[in-house]
């Protein structure tokens, strides 16, 4: 597809064509008598060299037939002989109230025969009594050793007012021409603004740590929605590295606290064994140097019994403390009382415009007053993963819609996208750590394994569900 005219591009054109207008119009105005005038003085002077080529003077119905279907500008046309009295003329003796011009007609006067030469060119007068205001060409011309003498003449006495008409009609025209300019640069300019002003905000919420926002504005396609368009893209790409970021700072705070605790557990085993070790092997030590000195049997049988004795007890202590650091439960964080309800809508506020920029139908459906004991971090970590999977696989149109409802166990989280089903083989497999997709080395099942590690965590339960037309991922909370 054609991309439209770059913005930069538009401008420069609209400001060019104005500023050339409004040149160049008064400019025009100002030559365009002039203009007109060397125009008709060329024109009039192909005409005489048309006429002096192809008439036969001495023939009257020849000239006059000829005049009548070639002389388009109505020029007047006079012809005289070599005595310079009149052969033919477009105009009748008597027409004109001008006593001089009607002599004129008839026969060529004295002060005017050495106006005409071979070679004559058409001239305009302005000041001239006889001829002011036309263009008049007089040449000599020979026909058959004959001299003749052809006058023409063009009056231009309307065409300062047929001017002044066209030059008040163009004015109003480049009036009306520069407020059209005006209002469309004005809308243009009032589109472009508020195409920024929404991306500096959408980059202002960015800024602030708010990843869900997106352009929602419409993407023309020019440098503005090309930028918009890649914003998107940027928003999009930074959510999921800072999904997949959280994702693998939950696991690692839960590995350091596994850490600590078991290296809490180390140390006080260690500490707690130490103590609790002194005594059995004093006691142990005592009675074999009893056995060391005592000859009696019976008496060395009983230090022997009675060593023996402290050696189980040993035993039996070290297998208390083994099995005590080994099956001892661990939790993460703080557990505090929280309104279940009130956070899950709060995070479908959250998604909102991700949904509507992806032109994903996106609806809810929360029971209120769902109460639970739970780390609130927690509860972000399931909906944020549910939410990540049900959009990467919701096609544009398609819809997601949350639930919050009660359960027998207490409430019970969902979320259900539109889109392929999953296959029974691998229900399974998308809660475990290292399930990725065939073919690939992406890994897709660690957000889903962080929610069955916090499921195992509260003794709670989570699942898939398969349905018609897409798949249904589920949490049990347990509420007291």
């Amino acid at each position: 597809m054609i991309k439209r005219i770059a913005v930069k591009y538009v401008l420069l054109i609209v400001a060019v064509i104005t500023l050339v207008t409004i040149i160049f119009v008064p400019m025009y105005i100002y030559v365009q008598k002039s203009m007109y005038i060397n125009l008709e003085i060329q024109s009039m002077s192909d005409f005489c060299n048309e006429i002096t080529q192809k008439l036969d003077f001495d023939d009257k119905d020849d000239i006059e037939s000829y005049l009548e279907d070639n002389n388009e500008k109505s020029y007047t046309v006079i012809i005289y002989n070599s005595n310079r009295e009149r052969l033919f003329t477009t105009m009748r003796y008597g027409r004109s109230d001008n006593t001089e011009y009607n002599r004129h007609i008839t026969k060529i006067p004295e002060k005017y025969i050495n106006r005409y030469s071979y070679d004559s060119a058409p001239v305009y007068s302005e000041e001239d009594e006889l001829e002011r205001e036309t263009i008049v060409l007089r040449r000599i011309v020979k026909d058959e050793g004959r001299t003749y003498y052809v006058y023409l003449r063009e009056r231009l006495r309307n065409v300062e007012s047929i001017f002044a008409y066209t030059n008040e009609v163009l004015v109003i025209v480049l009036i009306l021409y520069i407020v059209v300019c005006g209002v469309f640069l004005f809308l243009l300019m009032m589109s472009l603004t508020r195409s920024i002003r929404s991306l500096n905000t959408a980059v202002k919420k960015i800024s602030q740590k708010d990843y869900s926002v997106r352009y929602e504005g419409k993407f023309p396609n020019d440098e503005i929605g090309t930028l918009a368009s890649n914003f998107n893209d940027m928003a999009d790409t930074i959510q999921d590295n800072i999904n997949s970021i959280n994702n693998y700072n939950f696991l690692l705070k839960e590995d350091i606290n596994h850490l600590r605790k078991y290296e809490n557990m180390r140390r006080q085993f260690v500490r707690n064994t130490t103590h609790e070790l002194k005594t059995p092997l004093a006691i142990i030590s005592s009675q074999v140097e009893m056995m060391k000195c005592i000859e009696d049997e019976d008496k060395r049988n009983y230090y022997y019994e009675s060593a023996m004795e402290e050696i189980q007890k040993m035993s039996d202590l070290i297998t208390s403390f083994l099995n005590y650091s080994i099956n001892e439960k661990i939790t993460f964080g703080d557990v505090t009382r929280i309104n279940v309800s009130k956070k899950v809508n709060e995070l479908c506020d959250k998604s909102a415009s991700l949904m509507l920029t992806k032109k994903i139908k996106f609806s809810r459906n929360i029971e209120y007053g769902q109460w639970a004991n739970i780390y609130e971090p927690h509860i972000e970590h399931i909906f944020n993963n549910f939410i990540t999977n049900a959009v990467k696989h919701t096609k544009p149109g398609g819809r997601i819609e949350v639930s919050l409802k009660k359960s027998e166990k207490g409430c019970r989280l969902s979320v259900f996208n539109e889109g392929k089903m999953i296959k029974d083989s691998d229900l399974e497999k998308i809660w475990t750590e290292f399930f990725t997709t065939g073919g690939s080395n992406e890994n897709v099942g660690l957000g889903l394994f962080i929610v069955k590690e916090i499921a195992e965590m509260y003794l709670t339960e989570c699942g898939t569900i398969n349905k018609n037309n897409g798949v249904e991922f589920w949490f049990d909370i347990i509420t007291e």
